[in-house]
């Protein structure tokens, strides 16, 4: 359950994904999904659709705040994050993270905003996802709700030579 919902946090966190993306596909969303949007996200403004071969993501503005709502491809409700600066990450954990990582630069940001409420087993709501790069590494750090700083994972990013 963790996996799954680290490469949801993950796919949403990177700017590139891997899998095969079309823009504002909204005639492939399910009913379903569509219906829980409307009624969960009755002030969205500027949604737009996008489907994968994993999930199905709505991107959109909410007293505006930049926001992403997910759902699997048959239209259930995975979960809620919200996009931030990476000002907007808790200051004890920016501080810990420039502490840790000086040799990287600040990629992207996330907070888990909401989960379904059927969902006891596991509860990541208010954790963050930062993403941190310099020239050989990628890093993705998960802060938790009472701020701790946890590296959990790490890749290497090919270069090329230039001749």
């Amino acid at each position: 359950m963790k996996k799954l919902l680290f490469v949801i946090a993950l796919s949403l966190l990177t700017v590139s994904t891997y899998a095969i993306d079309r823009n504002d596909d909204i005639k492939k969303v399910s009913y379903t999904a569509l219906r829980q949007f409307e009624t969960d996200f009755q002030s969205a403004k500027d949604v737009s659709w996008k489907i994968n071969d994993q999930y199905v993501k709505a991107t959109f503005t909410s007293e505006g705040k930049n926001m992403a709502a997910l759902y699997n491809i048959q239209g259930e409700y995975l979960g809620v994050v919200q996009y931030l600066d990476y000002e907007q990450v808790p200051l004890k954990a920016r501080n810990e993270i420039e502490k840790r990582y000086s040799s990287y630069t600040f990629s992207s940001a996330l907070k888990i905003v909401g989960r379904p409420n059927d969902r006891s087993d596991f509860n990541d709501v208010g954790t963050y996802w930062v993403d941190l790069a310099n020239d050989t590494k990628q890093v993705y750090l998960s802060v938790s709700p009472s701020l701790s700083v946890s590296l959990f994972k790490t890749l290497e990013i090919e270069t090329t030579a230039s001749k």
